[in-house]
C-alpha cells in the first residue's frame, strides 16, 4: 500500500530547505566576522569606536543557536521517516526542493570561483577577500555534498555516514559559536561596551555643541549648563549609568577638555583603524580621538579657526 504524503511532510521539507539557507548564511556571516576581526581592512576610512564585528556576530550566533538544533532534529525525523517509507523518496516536492538547493549551492560555488579569478586578474586580491571567498566555498560545497548525498542515499542505508555528517557539522557549529564569545565577550561585557559607546556618542554631541557655540558667539561656555537651549530642546547628555554630568573644563579661548569614566578599554581593533576628520569635529590634530582605557579618561580639544570659521 502506497503511503500518502501529508501536509506535515510538505511543511517539514519546506522548513528544512529554508532552514539550511538561513544556517548557511549565518555560518558565512559568522566566518566573515572572524576574518574581519583577525584580518581588519586597514583601508577603511571611518571611525570605529566599537568593534564592528560584534553586532553581526551576535546575530549569527543567535541564529545558529536556535535554528541549527531544530534543523538537525527535523532532518533526523525526515531521515527515519524515509527509512520507514521508502516510497517517499520519489516524492516530487522532496526532489524539487533538493534539486533547487543543489542548483543554488552549485551556482554559488561557481560564482565564488569566478569572483576570485576576477579579483585576482584585476590585482585587487587581498588576504581578507581570499579568506571570505574560501568561507563561502566551504559552506556552499558542504551543503551541496550533503544534499547530493541525501538525493542518492537509498532508504535504510548509510546510516553511519548520515550520523557522522550530523556530528561533524554539529561540532563545527559549536566551535565557531563558542569561539565567537571570545571575540565579542559575554552579555555582561557587551552591555558595558554599549554603555561606553553611549559615553563616546555623548561626548561627540557635546563637542559638536561646543564648536557650534564658539562659531556663533566667538567664545566657549564656562559650564555645560550654558549649552542648554529650550528652543531646540538641547540639554547636555549625562552618563548613561550614574546620571552624572560629564566633566568639562574650558582651558583657553580655543581649547577645552572633556572627561568621562569608562567601564572597559577601547577594543584594540577599533584603535587600529584610521580616524578621519568627522563633520563638526572640534580638533585641529587627530590625536587619539576617542581612544580610552578603563576608568576616568580626559580628551583635550583645540578649535582650528581656519578649519571651522565663525558663522
Amino acid at each position: 500500500m502506497k503511503t500518502q504524503n501529508t501536509p506535515r511532510d510538505f511543511f517539514l521539507y519546506l522548513f528544512s530547505t529554508a532552514a539550511i539557507y538561513y544556517i548557511a548564511i549565518s555560518t558565512i556571516t559568522l566566518l566573515w566576522q572572524y576574518i574581519n576581526y583577525w584580518f581588519p581592512d586597514q583601508n577603511l576610512n571611518y571611525y570605529r569606536s566599537f568593534d564592528i564585528t560584534a553586532g553581526p556576530m551576535r546575530w549569527a550566533v543567535a541564529s545558529l543557536i536556535i535554528v541549527f538544533p531544530v534543523y538537525v532534529y527535523v532532518m533526523r525525523w525526515l531521515g527515519k521517516d524515509l527509512d520507514k517509507h521508502p516510497e517517499k523518496r520519489e516524492w516530487s516536492v522532496r526532489r524539487w526542493l533538493i534539486y533547487i538547493t543543489l542548483f543554488i549551492t552549485g551556482a554559488t560555488v561557481l560564482g565564488d570561483l569566478v569572483t576570485v579569478v576576477y579579483q585576482y586578474l584585476g590585482g585587487d586580491f587581498t588576504t581578507t577577500f581570499a579568506l571570505k571567498a574560501l568561507a563561502v566555498l566551504i559552506v556552499a560545497s558542504a551543503v551541496f555534498k550533503y544534499y547530493y548525498f541525501n538525493l542518492r542515499r537509498e532508504p535504510g542505508t548509510a546510516e553511519g555516514m548520515r550520523k557522522a555528517i550530523i556530528w561533524a557539522s554539529s561540532v563545527f557549529i559549536a566551535i565557531i559559536v563558542i569561539g565567537a564569545f571570545f571575540v565579542f565577550g559575554s552579555p555582561a561585557t557587551a552591555r558595558l561596551r554599549l554603555q561606553d559607546q553611549d559615553r563616546v556618542n555623548h561626548l561627540e554631541v557635546i563637542q559638536s555643541q561646543l564648536l557650534y557655540r564658539w562659531q556663533v558667539s566667538d567664545e566657549l561656555p564656562q559650564t555645560l549648563s550654558e549649552l542648554e537651549d529650550p528652543l531646540v530642546g538641547f540639554r547636555a547628555p549625562a552618563d548613561p549609568v550614574t546620571g552624572e554630568p560629564y566633566e568639562y573644563t574650558k582651558t583657553g579661548g580655543l581649547s577645552f577638555e572633556l572627561c568621562a569614566t569608562f567601564a572597559l578599554p577601547a577594543s584594540e581593533q577599533s584603535q587600529s583603524y584610521p580616524k578621519p576628520i568627522m563633520r563638526d569635529m572640534a580638533v585641529s590634530e587627530m590625536g587619539d580621538f576617542w581612544t580610552h582605557d578603563a576608568g576616568r579618561q580626559c580628551f583635550t580639544r583645540t578649535i582650528d579657526p581656519e578649519l571651522y570659521p565663525k558663522r
